[in-house]
């Protein structure tokens, strides 16, 4: 006996996928989220501990270059008098934004 055509093409296919619509949502192709593996507990501690330590670092040269600075602030307030030392502080941190000059609106003629 020969093979026999059916009419249907759609019938090569499971009857799940011969359905106009199955129950699997739509997956986005060009945005998607990376695969990754769960991480284990140890795993986890291990990176809290190393977060930890670089948090307790970070705080402790921070206030080192903050004290750093307030001495010089002090120092200044010592040399000329004129001002507190929180004014000699506030000057020392804003003396590179104010080197980088005035900044222009555009090069408009309208605005000129």
């Amino acid at each position: 006996m020969a093979g026999v055509k059916s009419d249907n093409a759609l019938s090569r296919y499971a009857s799940c996928m011969r359905k106009i619509s199955t129950m699997k949502t739509r997956s986005s192709w060009r945005h998607r989220a990376a695969q990754h593996y769960k991480k284990t507990p140890t795993e986890k501690a291990l990176l809290k501990a190393k977060r930890k330590q670089h948090r307790t670092e970070y705080t402790e040269a921070l206030a080192a270059a903050w004290n750093v600075v307030m001495e010089q602030a002090t120092l200044l307030h010592e040399k000329f008098g004129r001002h507190s030392v929180n004014y000699y502080f506030e000057e020392i941190m804003q003396r590179s934004r104010i080197r980088k000059g005035t900044r222009k609106a555009c090069h408009n003629p309208n605005n000129e």
